[in-house]
């Protein structure tokens, strides 16, 4: 057995003390036993289990988790919060998570321009279209179930860049933004294939090598979005 403790806190200052010992698993066997309390906004929580695939992948499920007990205090009060697990420890090690950096994303993916942080960031204000997309990716890195259905949303985003006005046939939408983009139809295709898991309202476990995939998708796409945008007219 191994044994995560992650530690964090919920933001802005969370004045409800909570702790679940032991959190109701759908499947215990696979995902192991988690508990958690939060006093004085201060998370600690626990991650039991067989098999943990890597430290990333646990903390964000347990991220997940508590955030869903967090909405339903938020739904009642009106106040919004934000669950933010930093710290790992296990086998007397300790380090802090981070996500990966764009070029860590992309390893050793090709891109013609990689985003130029001061440029970047005027083009996400200039167009609606690629802050979305920027939304819906920080979404897709934030909500590890969700990966697939926000990257595709923020393909979809970018892609109203291009058809604003919907057309009568979508399929030659979707051949328009790849041939702009010079994207990959299995690249798109895999991301949706998670995200029609979503939006039917089923849950679907995601492992951390597809998760990672399908953010590189997502991460591609905006990359050369922000190219195409950096080109003179």
């Amino acid at each position: 057995m191994k044994q995560y403790i992650f530690l964090g806190r919920v933001l802005p200052f969370f004045p409800k003390k909570v702790s679940y010992p032991v959190v109701p698993s759908a499947n215990p066997s696979k995902l192991g036993t988690f508990g958690f309390e939060i006093q004085k906004s201060i998370i600690t929580a626990t991650l039991v289990a067989d098999h943990i695939e890597n430290a990333g992948t646990a903390l964000k499920s347990a991220e997940q988790t508590i955030q869903g007990l967090v909405d339903a205090y938020s739904f009642i009060t009106g106040e919004i919060y934000e669950v933010r697990l930093e710290m790992v420890k296990h086998d007397d090690s300790e380090e802090k998570y981070s996500e990966a950096s764009l070029e860590e994303l992309l390893g050793d993916l090709q891109i013609e321009e990689l985003p130029q942080m001061e440029i970047f960031m005027g083009a996400a204000i200039e167009h609606m279209s690629l802050r979305l997309a920027l939304s819906n990716f920080k979404n897709a890195r934030r909500y590890t179930a969700y990966t697939g259905l926000f990257v595709y949303l923020a393909i979809e985003n970018i892609k109203k860049h291009f058809y604003p006005t919907d057309l009568k046939n979508e399929t030659l939408e979707w051949e328009g933004i790849r041939q702009k983009l010079s994207i990959k139809r299995e690249d798109v295709d895999f991301a949706k294939t998670f995200a029609d898991v979503v939006r039917h309202g089923k849950y679907q476990d995601v492992s951390g090598k597809d998760n990672t995939k399908i953010l590189k998708v997502g991460a591609e796409v905006i990359c050369k979005f922000y190219t195409f945008l950096s080109k003179p007219s």
